[in-house]
């Protein structure tokens, strides 16, 4: 977009402005003599000043910006005439092809409001001054005027631009509650027979979001994740009941980016470790894992109600085991992981959270002690935290 575009539009997003139709503008400067050639020629607008004010008085406009490209597009030039129809500043800028960036745009906004504002302001209260005067002087009644001292054009315009765009926020949220899941399990041997291992999971989890370092005017974030869950149950085999137990702990850190103020981008890294282990038995006494944590997810923010975040990625295997060692030594590359999560928080501070994760694993034992067969064992997890937690 234009030099003109680019500037209007972040002008645009400030609830403290108003622009003018450009046509109707110059409709009013016509009929106070002040044509195109004026608004461009210095020496024009110094003796044109009287008509200046007089339009912008008309007009009810107090501060006027005069754009122009020249140079081949490569300098931008912005005047700034005050509500009296001085000349306040002659601002210009290095650019390129005739566009400016938004860091340009807001670096030129900041010098013109830096001008303007305390001449506005000092205009403002000059007029409320001869309001009162004249409002005593015909001894007519009215309420006072009172003055309220707001943020700063240019603070709010950088405010609505974030809200346009996004900021993220440090800070620290705790959530703990239920674990529903479950597992399994299936192993097959090239001779003898298989064996599957199927259990429901029921359990406690908890999880520790920390944001702790923003960069990219608040645009993107720098966070770590820990997470853990314990389920105890038993397991059925020869005849036994058998007490068993499922663990899963966890840590990553991860890197936000917010598209806009409704999706944020994720990617993160770190490493889990994940057990299935039975009571001590000659058939099958659980699986051990270890390993990496690489993916990515998008998160969809509802306002101030909440967010909805789906991810997927994968689980490179750094260690694996069959707890007992029948099978021998285990050997496997990658598991694979797909995950969503619903974050409310229908009351300040506190957060309702409903988590599903699914993992998959695949390990070849080639070398098994007993029997002396080689096998292969997939395991599939559905993994579901209901909790509720504290921000900070």
């Amino acid at each position: 977009s234009s030099a003109y575009s680019s500037i209007e539009a972040i002008l645009l997003q400030s609830n403290q402005l108003v622009l003018m139709d450009e046509s109707t503008f110059l409709k009013g400067a016509a009929e106070h003599q002040i044509d195109l050639d004026t608004f461009r020629q210095s020496s024009s607008r110094e003796e044109n000043v009287e008509n200046f004010r007089e339009m912008m008085q008309a007009l009810d406009v107090e501060t006027l910006l005069i754009q122009d490209v020249f140079g081949k597009g490569g300098k931008l030039q912005i005047v700034v005439i005050g509500p009296q129809g001085h000349q306040l500043a002659d601002l210009r800028r290095d650019i390129r092809r005739g566009r400016v960036s938004d860091d340009q745009a807001i670096d030129v906004l900041r010098e013109v409001f830096g001008v303007a504002v305390p001449v506005v302001r000092e205009h403002r209260v000059e007029q409320e001054a001869k309001a009162r005067l004249a409002a005593e002087q015909a001894a007519a009644s009215r309420s006072k005027v009172e003055l309220i001292e707001e943020p700063t054009i240019l603070d709010q315009v950088i405010a609505d631009r974030r809200a346009v765009y996004g900021a993220l926020e440090t800070g620290y949220r705790l959530n703990v509650g239920a674990l529903l899941g479950n597992r399994m399990m299936h192993l097959t041997r090239e001779k003898d027979a298989g064996i599957d291992h199927g259990t429901p999971l029921f359990g406690v989890a908890g999880e520790l979001d920390a944001r702790f370092l923003l960069f990219s005017q608040e645009r993107g974030a720098l966070g770590a994740r820990l997470f853990g869950a314990y389920a105890p149950f038993e397991t059925a085999f020869e005849g036994k009941n058998l007490a068993s137990s499922f663990q899963r702990f966890g840590g990553e850190l991860y890197v936000a980016f917010a598209l806009n103020s409704n999706f944020v981008l994720r990617g993160y890294g770190g490493i889990e470790t994940l057990s299935i282990e039975l009571g001590e038995n000659t058939l099958y006494q659980g699986h051990k894992y270890m390993s990496a944590r690489l993916g990515a997810g998008v998160e969809y923010l509802f306002g101030d109600l909440g967010s909805l975040t789906l991810g997927g990625g994968i689980l490179p295997i750094l260690s694996a085991e069959n707890i007992g060692g029948q099978f021998g030594e285990a050997t496997g590359t990658l598991g694979f992981e797909g995950a969503a999560s619903l974050k409310l928080e229908p009351y300040d501070s506190v957060v309702v959270g409903v988590d599903y994760a699914a993992q998959y694993y695949t390990l070849q034992f080639d070398k098994p002690v007993s029997p002396n067969t080689a096998a292969k064992t997939t395991d599939l997890l559905h993994m579901i935290m209901l909790s509720v937690g504290y921000r900070l």
